[in-house]
Formats: structure tokens, C-alpha cells, sequence
């Protein structure tokens, strides 16, 4: 009984002990393919992620996945084998069984082909902030099935890759910063003008502010008269994804530059008339 238990393990363990070495180092190359594809994306930058590391991630990851998935099953039909159960009816059966699922699994193969192309096109990456299909979020993760996205809420949607039918990445390559700013009507506009401009100089100017911004915040020109206030346009740009930050503190340094220079920003005015029977008169009482 031990002479054959011996024999079998000097015979068939030994080949499924160097099978599983051999799927093992398989995988470690590719996660280690994967880690220099994220190493080499790098640069100096180490404040920002650039686009090449966002795709060298994705990339890394659907390596990885794609890589253990082939090696596990192809490990197991070997070890199948070298145990004594014979393997053919089971790839007969699984090429029955996969026609018949086939018929039923066409948005399965859908959501596959245009996981890989979304991949390939490079349409958007992990860190990027998208809207896919009227969905906001930040990619957490990428898979030839779906994609999944955060919200600033903290939601996880998960989305069928073949689903999407419109892609809108907002912090692909370079984002903008593009504001309406109002200024009373009473205000010189090349005065407000110039005063835009310089905080949008400045803030370029800043010493942590500066390492994001590309090109100065500036004005574009007179967007819009409203009803108590002009709207005017400004525009400038920053490294992906830093657009709502620096659009934050432009605005808080606008109203603090404005209410030194005495800059009015507009706001609406509501009177209140208090009807006097005795008299017939209206009278406001509050503004």
C-alpha cells in the first residue's frame, strides 16, 4: 500500500508539484511585468498622477487578472489529468455546456470586447474622474466586464462595460477651470478686469497652488448681462483632476480681494410692503 502511494508520489507528484511552480512563476512575471509598467509611468511628479500612470495601472491590473485566470484553469486540467481523471468528456462537456451558455451570454461577450477596447482606446483609467451614461464617480477599478465608480458621496456603482454608450472624462490629460464671475454693473470692467487677473497671477504665483496650475486663471471677456449683475468669463488650466480645488480657492480669493477693493458682488434685494388701511399708503418696512 505505501510502496504504491510512494511510487505514485515519485511519479505524478513530482510533475504536479513542478506544474504548480511553474503557474506560480507565471504568475509572479506578470505581476512583476505589471509593477515595471507602473515604475517606468513614473515621474518627478510625485504630487499629481499623470496619464501614463493611470494607463500603466489599469494595464498592471488586467495583466494580473487575465494572467492568473488562464494559469489557474489550464493548472487544473493538468492536474486533473496526472491524478487519473480523464479530462476529454470534461472539455467535451464544457464545449457543450459553453455553446449552450454562449446563446444566453452574448451581453456577457459584449461587456468583455468593449472592456478591452475601452482598455486598448485608453478612453479612461483608473484615478480618472468620468461620467458614464448620465453616472459621475471616480474609476476604482477596471475589468474586461465593468467598471466601477465612486461618487463624492461615497456610492459604488458598478457598470456593465457594453452598456456605456457615452463617455465624458473630465481629468484626461489636462482639466480647465471655467467660471462665471458677477460684478455690479456700477464697476468699470476693465477695472474688475484687471483685478481678476491679478489674483488668478497670484494664485499661479503660489507656492503650492503653482505646482498644479498650467496656465494662469484669466478673464475671457463679458459672458452674460443678468438682471442685476454682469457675468464675466474666466478661464485657465490645471493638471487633471485638480480643477475643483483650484476653483474653490479662486473664488474665496476673488471675495477677498473684492471686498478690499470695495467691489460689490451682487446680490438680490427683497422689500417687503406693508399695506396701510388708515392711510392707503404701501410702505416698505424691511429690505
Amino acid at each position: 500500500m505505501w510502496d504504491k502511494i510512494v511510487i505514485w508520489l515519485a511519479d505524478h507528484g513530482i510533475k504536479i508539484a513542478i506544474i504548480v511552480i511553474i503557474g506560480y512563476l507565471v504568475i509572479l512575471a506578470a505581476s512583476r511585468i505589471g509593477k515595471r509598467l507602473i515604475k517606468q509611468a513614473e515621474d518627478e511628479d510625485k504630487l499629481t498622477e499623470s496619464e501614463r500612470e493611470k494607463r500603466a495601472k489599469t494595464l498592471a491590473y488586467v495583466i494580473n487578472i487575465t494572467t492568473k485566470a488562464f494559469v489557474y484553469t489550464i493548472v487544473a486540467f493538468i492536474i486533473l489529468k496526472e491524478i487519473g481523471i480523464d479530462i476529454a468528456p470534461l472539455l467535451a462537456g464544457a464545449g457543450v455546456v459553453g455553446l449552450a451558455v454562449g446563446f444566453g451570454a452574448q451581453t456577457l461577450i459584449r461587456d468583455v470586447i468593449s472592456g478591452f477596447f475601452i482598455i486598448m482606446e485608453n478612453q479612461y483609467s483608473v484615478g480618472d474622474y468620468v461620467e458614464l451614461n448620465g453616472v459621475g464617480g471616480t474609476v476604482q477599478k477596471i475589468t474586461l466586464r465593468t467598471t466601477v465608480l465612486r461618487n463624492l458621496e461615497g456610492i459604488v456603482h458598478i457598470i456593465q462595460n457594453g452598456e456605456i454608450k457615452q463617455v465624458s472624462n473630465f481629468t484626461q490629460d489636462y482639466s480647465r477651470v471655467l467660471l462665471d464671475i458677477p460684478a455690479p454693473y456700477n464697476e468699470s470692467f476693465e477695472r474688475v478686469k484687471d483685478v481678476i487677473n491679478d489674483v488668478g497671477k497670484k494664485l499661479a504665483a503660489d507656492e503650492y497652488f503653482s505646482h498644479f496650475i498650467l496656465e494662469p486663471i484669466k478673464v475671457l471677456g463679458l459672458q452674460e448681462f443678468g438682471s442685476s449683475e454682469i457675468r464675466i468669463r474666466v478661464m485657465g488650466t490645471v493638471k487633471s483632476g485638480h480643477q475643483w480645488s483650484i476653483a474653490r480657492e479662486f473664488r474665496r480669493r476673488i471675495k477677498e480681494r473684492f471686498d478690499r477693493e470695495g467691489i460689490e458682488i451682487p446680490f438680490q434685494h427683497i422689500v417687503v410692503v406693508r399695506k396701510d388701511d388708515n392711510e392707503g399708503t404701501d410702505t416698505p418696512i424691511s429690505r
